[in-house]
């Protein structure tokens, strides 16, 4: 791939530059989605101990129940905004790699694809955010059974 000649030496130097900021900025973002993915593990993690030293007091419990809930939904809804901020970020670094000599993300995709024709376990391996979304779901289904078994506690005790 040749470099893009309607650029000017000093315009392929800021293209350059722009290059490296998204490339950093990139990183930046998975470290933040790293932390992010940390702070919401810990949380419902957190919560379910809390439920676990309390579980004789229904109401409380139905209140952390419905807050690991909230929680992980709205984990899931950040996961889901960081793919598509990733997804917009490489597609603008995509754009600029077209302009210069050697285009590292291209062809870094097409290794993927041919990992991926060649072996689906190790391609499953690096959708990474599809495989972060389990631990959020994981939760909010383990939420969901303690909200219904002391709503249903509440229910019987009330009979």
């Amino acid at each position: 791939m040749s470099v893009n000649n309607t650029y000017t030496s000093e315009e392929q130097a800021t293209l350059l530059e722009q290059y490296k900021i998204c490339l950093q900025l990139s990183d930046k973002l998975s470290d933040r989605r790293l932390g992010m993915n940390n702070f919401y593990a810990t949380l419902s993690a957190g919560l379910l101990g809390l439920l676990s030293q309390i579980y004789h007091n229904t109401w409380f419990s139905i209140i952390i129940g419905i807050t690991g809930i909230l929680i992980a939904i709205n984990w899931i809804m950040t996961l889901t905004g960081y793919k598509q901020l990733n997804q917009a970020k490489f597609k603008v670094i995509d754009k600029i790699e077209q302009t210069l000599p050697y285009p590292a993300f291209a062809e870094e995709w097409v290794v993927l694809q041919e990992i991926k024709s060649n072996n689906a376990t190790a391609w499953t391996k690096l959708a990474l955010t599809d495989e972060e979304k389990r631990i959020p779901y994981f939760f909010l289904i383990l939420f969901f059974i303690f909200l219904f078994y002391f709503v249903g506690k509440l229910v019987l005790e009330a009979l």
